[in-house]
């Protein structure tokens, strides 16, 4: 599973009881073709359950590392950082003072 090569707290809050159908997502979002869509999807997914609205989006409050998004996406670490970078470049998310990811627009439903 996917979802094994993530931290103990963020397997933990994707499959928690308040949110059933996070493990389907996730596994809908491994048929998007392109790593982009993926990593902008998973993202998208974490940030709509457990986003914190701050001053410019949501704000990520788990630490994930790029090679956890990198094994949960089935792709390499090297991958998600250039998309990633591509994000920040685009706008579409930041990092806050602490780091944590701050996705600029909310999550596309």
């Amino acid at each position: 599973s996917h979802l094994a090569a993530l931290s103990d707290e963020t397997r933990v809050l994707i499959l928690a009881a308040d949110a059933p159908f996070a493990p389907p997502l996730l596994l809908g979002l491994m048929a998007l073709r392109r790593v982009e869509e993926r990593v902008r999807g998973f993202l998208e997914l974490i940030a709509s359950d457990y986003g914190q609205p701050c001053e410019g989006g949501l704000r990520l409050n788990l630490r994930l590392t790029h090679q956890e998004v990198a094994s949960a996406l089935a792709t390499t670490r090297v991958t998600v950082t250039r998309v990633i970078g591509n994000l920040r470049d685009e706008g579409w998310l930041h990092s806050d003072a602490q780091r944590r990811l701050v996705i600029s627009h909310l999550p596309r439903r």
